[in-house]
Parts: structure tokens; C-alpha cells; sequence
């Protein structure tokens, strides 16, 4: 990973962060921050940070008119932080030239917009004294992940080591192509252990309904938590290694996986394998916690990393007998229930 200072929550021995830029919600309100991953219960008056919660949003030109909850912190535009009394809780975007002119900045983090172009030697040189900026990248290029591989070295060249959040807008299209793009852009960079952060913003998105909107904004936030779960940056959900099933496979593997899922999606950072036979079963789920492979017909055995804990359990059974072990090593933790649904 590239060698970084500390600024605030970023950089340094820190996981990469997430900011979901919310400007395309022209009047937020409490439950719109499920966009966010933090969801808003009006029954008992308080939020709940989900595991795929968001570290900042970025509201533009309209800062949010309520308290944000706790573990949330915001962003805005240079203008509006001036506009709004420069507050401590507010962090500005300045871009080049209005960071190159010495105006008033935030004490602790102040985030500086720039592209592969504007990374001259006078800001670079700049930037090397800065204990309060994080860079945000970004760039038009079609070819998104070299260009900025390129500012990147640009940094290391210069050595500048302040954090950088990596940031992405496209087009319409299908999400599933989004997710592609993002995944290319995004999680190249991050797999070579350049970047402190991401943000995918709606900005070339047309315009839709508010509800709409908040279906977007959720799905982007997702996928950037996705992204650096993937390239093993940020661990935030439950992990599942799956043979693609043949003719060995000894269970229905698509009801089971749904089943164990089920049961253990909430365990934050767990990777489990599940595998169909004992053949190659075994090599496919190498780095996973825990494994659950088929050894016979209606018989299972339950694996703790590489080793077999348990032989031919009974399929009935087997899930129980999961949990239990992951219990065992206090790896197990109980869904918490909530009195009412969040975030409605």
C-alpha cells in the first residue's frame, strides 16, 4: 500500500473510506441517509449504522439542516462552508486555484479536487507541506484506471504522501455494467495499494424521482463497500466461496447457500466456503474460515480453515452444527432485532 500521513480519519494505518455524494437529493430528510447505510428508526428517535455504512456524505452547495448521527461526518463545497460560517463539524472541497491562493482553510481536513492535469510541480511541491488535505482524484479519461495510476506516480515522484480518495461518475447504464466499470477503475488501483478511499458520484445520471434516487445512491454505496471488500481493503460483510456445482455435487448448493446465508449474513468479515464434494472442494475454499463440503450423500463435514472438524454430519444438521462452531471459537454473534423496521 502506498505509504501515507494520517489526516483525520484517512490515510496512514486507516481502512480505505467511503463518501456517498447525496447533491442529486434536493432536500434531505432523516431516512434519507439509508442511502448511506445509517437508518433512521422515527419509533424509537435514533439511527443504526449499518456494517455498510458510509464515513462521509458529500451534500455540495446545501449542507444537511439536521444533526448527523454518530460516525458520519460531512462534506461541502468551499462556498457553502464560507456561506454557512466556515463550521468545525463541515469539511471544504477547495479546487486548485482556490487552494493555491492561501484563502481560509479548515484546521483539521480540507479535501483539494484535482486530475492528472492539474498535479503541477509548484502544487505538488505544495501539497508535500500540507498536514490537512486528502487529494480526491478523478478524471474524464475513457481510460479511467491508467490515467490515474499516472497521477499517482505523479505523488510518489513528488513524495507526497497525503491520503487520496479515488472518485468515479458514470453515465446511465445498466448497473451491472457500472458495476464492471467501477470494479475496473477502482479496484485496479486499490489491489496495487494506491488510494485511501472512493466515491462514485451520480453526477452524469439523469434526473429521476426522489425515491429513485435513494434506490441509486444505496446501490452505489454498496458497491463501493463491494469494491474494497473484493480487493481486500475493507473487510464490511459476510464473504461466501462457492464451487459452480457438477454432476459430483452432493447437495442442492443453491438452496443451501441461500440457507447458510440466511443464518450468517450479519458476521462482519467471515468468509465461508461451501462446497459441493470433497474433491476440489477443499483447494477452492483455501482461505476461507470456515467450510461446509459435501462427503456423501446427505453427509456433511464442516472445515475450521484447512482442517476437518467435524466428518459426516448429517445434512439436516449441518448448518446448526456451523454455527456451533463458530460459537466454539467466539466468532459467533446473535442478529440483532430490532423493534421496528429502520430507515422507512
Amino acid at each position: 500500500r502506498r505509504a501515507t500521513h494520517e489526516v483525520a480519519n484517512f490515510g496512514g494505518l486507516n481502512v480505505p473510506r467511503v463518501i456517498v455524494s447525496l447533491t442529486r437529493l434536493p432536500q434531505l430528510e432523516y431516512a434519507d441517509l439509508r442511502a448511506a447505510g445509517h437508518l433512521y428508526s422515527p419509533f424509537l428517535d435514533k439511527f443504526q449504522m449499518s456494517d455498510q455504512g458510509a464515513d462521509y456524505i458529500y451534500t455540495g452547495e446545501q449542507p444537511v439542516p439536521f444533526m448527523l448521527p454518530n460516525g458520519l461526518k460531512e462534506i461541502v463545497n468551499y462556498t457553502a462552508w464560507v456561506d454557512a460560517g466556515r463550521r468545525p463539524h463541515h469539511y471544504p472541497v477547495l479546487t486548485a486555484d482556490t487552494y493555491m491562493e492561501g484563502l481560509p482553510r479548515h484546521p483539521q481536513l480540507n479535501f483539494l479536487m484535482v486530475g492528472l492535469d492539474v498535479l503541477d510541480a509548484p502544487l505538488l511541491r505544495y501539497l508535500r507541506h500540507d498536514p490537512t488535505v486528502v487529494l480526491v482524484l478523478a478524471t474524464t479519461n475513457a481510460h479511467a484506471m491508467p490515467e490515474m495510476r499516472r497521477a499517482f506516480f505523479e505523488l510518489l515522484n513528488y513524495q507526497v504522501t497525503c491520503p487520496v480518495i479515488i472518485a468515479r461518475t458514470y453515465p446511465d447504464q445498466p448497473l451491472e455494467q457500472t458495476q464492471l466499470d467501477a470494479a475496473t477503475d477502482l479496484g485496479g488501483l486499490l489491489i496495487d495499494g494506491l488510494g485511501d478511499g472512493i466515491v462514485l458520484g451520480p453526477e452524469l445520471l439523469a434526473a429521476r424521482s426522489h425515491e429513485e434516487w435513494l434506490d441509486v445512491l444505496t446501490s452505489y454505496n454498496q458497491l463501493s463497500f463491494g469494491i474494497l471488500q473484493a480487493a481486500r481493503t475493507r473487510m464490511s460483510k459476510t464473504e461466501y466461496i462457492s464451487c459452480p456445482s457438477c454432476g459430483r455435487t452432493l447437495f442442492d448448493l443453491q438452496e443451501t447457500t441461500a440457507m447458510i446465508r440466511k443464518r450468517t449474513d450479519h458476521l462482519k468479515g467471515i468468509k465461508i466456503g461451501i462446497m459441493g464434494c470433497i474433491v476440489n472442494g477443499p483447494g477452492e475454499m483455501a482461505d476461507a474460515d470456515y467450510g461446509y463440503v459435501g462427503v456423501g450423500k446427505g453427509k456433511i463435514a464442516l472445515y475450521r480453515g484447512q482442517d476437518v472438524i467435524k466428518k459426516a454430519v448429517p445434512e439436516a444438521l449441518a448448518v446448526d452444527e456451523l454455527i456451533e462452531l463458530m460459537r466454539e471459537d467466539g466468532k459467533w454473534i446473535e442478529k440483532e432485532l430490532l423493534d421496528e423496521p429502520v430507515g422507512v
